[in-house]
């Protein structure tokens, strides 16, 4: 609660300050954009193959997607800036398949709802955000609920009109209410040096790293999967970089290199090395066709909760657009998610999961700005 009413205080102190430090100009912008339509989904549980649990069974099913996106931004003065922007996602599955003996498919709709806000201000070259989030999702079966809430500080300093330094620190609590045990109910705590280099108006650098100290709640657990301890502590670093060209194709290719080491030892140490590279270019016939690829190495023993998060998977992303207007169009997207983890300390069997989704629908944008 204490930390509640500091995050208020600052928030409210940095706003006033901000909306009183000059009234030469108002201005804002916002938009909307809003995605249905139908899709199909080759493993709707996220099971794990190996698993010794029979629920575990990868499962297809049909759904509908729902896709709501608001964002904006308010400027009362020259320096001061206050961005917003609301997450709506919503999946309701058909309910043809059956998990679980014989619980229907429609178990695992899901909603999930993401907001966060974002004040910061300027003073010369030097500009400082305050960013407040916070992010719920809440399957139907509750198998996979979770809740977070993020606080961060970013200062930046643009030392020529090219080149951009920065220090970033934050606290972020996850809570993850499906396992009783609080397992996975940690608060984690990061801070970091970045850095962003333009080349020209095509080319852009960027390097980064960054440590951050998890301290979990509780212990237990299915033993067959995670290796748990009542003092667990994290601690990871990470090192990563990118580059991105801007022109008549777009082509950026990323780099992030991750290791962890725990208190608890054993299934909750490892290496990763993650490789990202993406394309985006206009088709003839106004078709905007874009791809997202990354690769993961694990090393070492990594904790098999891994697989439900996308980024931390191996991936391929495709989506093709054509717009039918300034503010419809047409997608078609694909996507393959999967990754292999080293195998519980009772089985020892090889754990991996694969998942596959097919959309098609409509997009609705709009905007405004004064």
């Amino acid at each position: 609660m204490s930390r509640a009413w500091s995050f208020s205080a600052s928030l409210g102190a940095l706003l006033w300050f901000g909306a009183s430090s000059g009234s030469a100009f108002a201005e804002w912008r916002g938009s909307m954009r809003a995605t249905l339509g139908p899709e199909w989904d080759s493993n709707a549980p996220r099971a794990i193959r190996g698993d010794q649990d029979a629920r575990n069974t990868p499962v297809s099913d049909g759904l509908m997607r729902l896709t709501a996106e608001g964002e904006g931004a308010w400027r009362p003065s020259g320096r001061f800036t206050l961005d917003g922007r609301l997450l709506v996602g919503a999946k309701r599955f058909f309910g043809t398949g059956e998990v679980r003996g014989g619980v229907s498919t429609a178990s695992e709709d899901v909603l999930t709802v993401d907001a966060r806000v974002a004040p910061s201000l300027g003073f010369g070259r030097t500009r400082i955000e305050l960013l407040q989030g916070a992010r719920m999702s809440r399957v139907r079966s509750g198998g996979r609920d979770y809740g977070l809430a993020r606080t961060a500080l970013t200062v930046t300093r643009a030392v020529t009109a090219s080149v951009a330094v920065g220090v970033r620190g934050g606290i972020l609590r996850f809570d993850y209410p499906t396992d009783p045990t609080g397992s996975f109910d940690h608060t984690s705590a990061r801070a970091g040096l970045f850095g962003r280099l333009r080349l020209g108006d095509r080319w852009r650098w960027d390097v980064q790293a960054r440590a951050l100290y998890r301290e979990y709640d509780g212990a237990g657990g299915d033993p067959d999967l995670f290796a748990r301890d009542v003092n667990r502590r994290d601690l990871e670093g990470q090192l990563g970089t990118g580059i991105l060209f801007r022109g008549s194709v777009q082509v950026g290719l990323r780099y992030l290199w991750r290791v962890q080491r725990s208190a608890a030892g054993g299934a909750v140490e490892f290496d990763r090395h993650r490789v990202s590279a993406s394309v985006a270019f206009r088709a003839p016939g106004r078709f905007l066709v874009s791809a997202l690829g990354s690769l993961q190495f694990n090393f070492g023993q990594t904790d098999a909760v891994l697989a439900e998060a996308d980024e931390n998977q191996n991936s391929v992303q495709m989506q093709v657009r054509r717009p039918l207007s300034d503010q419809v169009s047409v997608d078609v997207r694909y996507a393959f998610y999967g990754n292999q983890f080293q195998g519980g300390q009772t089985t020892g069997a090889p754990l991996e999961f694969e998942r596959h989704t097919v959309f098609g629908g409509l997009t609705v944008f709009v905007e405004a700005a004064r």
